[in-house]
């Protein structure tokens, strides 16, 4: 592609753009054929014009004129000299002349000046690759520059949008703030107005006794829940609503507490309705997480919260028991595991026995029960927290010490199991409140303190240093007395 490069200022561009550049920028404004004064916009031709004055009818009254005085002033000056600029082949710029046709009705000197003659030379070259490419890219940014001021003004307009948005949303509010404040406002003056009438009853009363007004034993609105009160001599009688009962109407249809697993029981005109835990349904809440028989190989499922927590057999394993003593595939050579061949899985401590039949230990000693990667043993006999704690150490495990919530349930759930209260390996001994792990002197990372009815803990009377899991608050924790006897658990890693 052949570009020209003007020889006054270093311009690039093609020929009709080179010819334009010249007439723009290098042509005194004399010399231009059309030319405003107003916003110096230079027209080669008279379409260019015409589209000028279309575009800006402020600047002139009409559009077949290209003068106008206001103020003894004019606005747009037309040249008397028509030409163009065409390039030679040997880059010599040429005027091309026009006839010049002037408007009657726009004066101009008798002696016109001859069309001037130009020798710039504009040189014509090939662009290099490296010159196309800035001059590509400058199209580019260009075109990119106009995106963006597009962008920009759609921006401001969402911003405008946006703000008047806000505007409107702030009134609202205003508006409803002023409503709530007449309301009570009102409502203020309604109870001012009936204490007033309230005082000037009693006034009345003890200034015309003979009007007394008569206060029967209904006067306090002794029924409740929507019972009718019936004055009965000196006392009174209420007629309760069906399902309600009492002498005042006060036993409703939740009184003998119908919502199992601690739902939360609602009165529901003469019925009830239950609000039930995550994991429970029904209309009591009896439906619980075992009723779809969670746990496999003959596992029992215990409710715990929104889950559940399966205790295994002897020999099986995992949070649905579904681990068997064939789990780590204890046959070699390919035998198959089952209870049909002499592969036997009983707690004893021999490797090997005879006629090449294996025998392999359980995860957990008889009598501990797995949980997780861990083995605990729940005691059946009771002592003080220092004698559980040796007695854990002498079988080679620790108190029991709950670092996971699942931990926690699974402990729980044992305890509610058993139904009785065990000693936990926290203390606060070394310090008052610092309650630390004694085997693995960590801090407390979850905790499950009872404090629906006692907050839990407080230390009563100021020798409570030591953890349990207590049966008489809902198996949650508490803090008691080293020196009582309870039943313990200990823990300990798999076999």
């Amino acid at each position: 592609m052949v570009f020209l490069q003007c020889s006054l200022c270093k311009f690039k561009g093609k020929r009709k753009n080179a010819v334009d550049h010249f007439l723009k920028r290098h042509l005194p404004e004399n010399d231009v054929p059309y030319f405003c004064v107003l916003c110096k916009f230079r027209a080669i031709n008279k379409f260019k014009w015409e589209k000028h004055l279309s575009s800006f009818p402020k600047h002139i009254s009409a559009v077949n004129s290209c003068h106008t005085m206001l103020s003894d002033k004019v606005y747009c000056i037309e040249s008397d000299k028509k030409f163009e600029l065409d390039i030679s082949p040997n880059g010599q710029l040429i005027p091309i002349e026009y006839t010049s046709v002037q408007p009657s009705n726009i004066p101009f000197e008798e002696n016109i000046e001859p069309v001037p003659e130009y020798s710039e030379e504009v040189v014509i070259v090939e662009m290099t690759e490296e010159d196309q490419t800035i001059f590509t890219l400058k199209e580019e940014i260009s075109n990119l520059t106009d995106t963006l001021v597009k962008e920009r003004n759609q921006f401001e307009n969402y911003l405008n949008k946006m703000e008047e948005t806000k505007k409107n949303l702030k009134s609202e509010l205003n508006q409803t703030k002023a409503e709530l404040h007449v309301q009570n406002q009102k409502n203020k003056e309604n109870q001012t107005s009936e204490k007033e009438e309230r005082r000037k009853d009693r006034k009345r009363s003890y200034q015309e006794p003979n009007k007394r007004i008569r206060i029967t034993p209904c006067h306090s609105s002794p029924c409740s829940n929507g019972g009718e009160c019936t004055p009965t001599g000196s006392s009174f009688v209420c007629s309760c609503p069906t399902g309600y009962f009492g002498s005042q109407c006060q036993g409703t249809p939740c009184h003998s507490s119908p919502c199992l697993n601690r739902g939360t029981c609602k009165p529901s005109g003469s019925s009830f309705v239950c609000s039930c835990p995550t994991g429970y349904s029904g209309k009591q809440c009896q439906i619980t997480p075992c009723r779809s028989s969670p746990c496999s190989n003959g596992g029992k499922c215990t409710p715990t919260g929104s889950s559940f927590v399966c205790s295994c057999p002897t020999g099986y394993f995992g949070n649905q028991c579904q681990g068997t003593p064939c789990h780590s595939s204890p046959c070699s050579n390919r035998g198959h595991a089952s209870l049909l061949v002499a592969v036997l899985f009983v707690p004893v401590e021999l490797d090997t026995v005879e006629n090449n039949v294996k025998v392999f230990r359980p995860p957990c000693p008889y009598g501990w029960k797995m949980n997780e990667n861990k083995c605990y043993y729940f005691s059946s006999e009771s002592t003080n927290w220092y004698s559980a704690k040796s007695y854990c150490q002498r079988r080679s495990s620790m108190l029991a010490e709950v670092t996971t919530r699942s931990k926690m349930r699974f402990l729980r759930t044992n305890a509610q199991v058993n139904g009785e209260t065990f000693w936990l390996g926290g203390s606060d001994q070394a310090y008052e409140g610092l309650w630390r792990w004694t085997t693995s002197r960590q801090g407390f990372t979850v905790t499950d303190w009872h404090t629906r009815t006692i907050h839990e803990p407080n230390n009563r009377d100021g020798n409570e240093d030591c953890l349990n899991i207590h049966k008489k608050l809902d198996f949650e924790w508490n803090d008691d007395k080293c020196s009582n006897h309870y039943r313990f658990i200990c823990e300990k890693s798999l076999i």
